[in-house]
């Protein structure tokens, strides 16, 4: 059964696209590279999903302790105080229970 470090797994491939995104590998020859990467995170996320292991959504909604750990508090007048606007790592459920916290930026109050 897939553990947490499958879930740091998921996280890390998620990190490498994120990059690729930013330094258009497409134009520099890396687009199978990045193809690849693409596929095995899905095939990844899929195993994950038999499992019952889920991504919770987090941007935009209110703080709450028992699933986001706040790594960081900002100012931010066009949010209301409380509310995740930074997802620095997804969190994930399992079965309905927390497995990972996602770690989380709010907007002080």
């Amino acid at each position: 059964m897939p553990g947490k470090r499958t879930i740091f797994r998921v996280g890390n491939l998620q990190r490498t696209l994120d990059a690729a995104d930013l330094e258009k590998s497409e134009a520099s020859g890396d687009g199978p590279l990045i193809e690849g990467v693409r596929a095995t995170q899905r095939h990844l996320e899929q195993v994950l999903d038999r499992f019952g292991i889920h991504k919770f959504a987090s941007l935009g909604e209110r703080f709450d302790p028992n699933l986001h750990e706040a790594m960081m508090a900002i100012d931010d007048p066009s949010h209301p105080p409380g509310t995740v606007v930074y997802v620095a790592e997804e969190g994930y459920l399992i079965h309905g229970r927390l497995l990972r916290p996602a770690k989380v930026s709010v907007v002080r109050p």
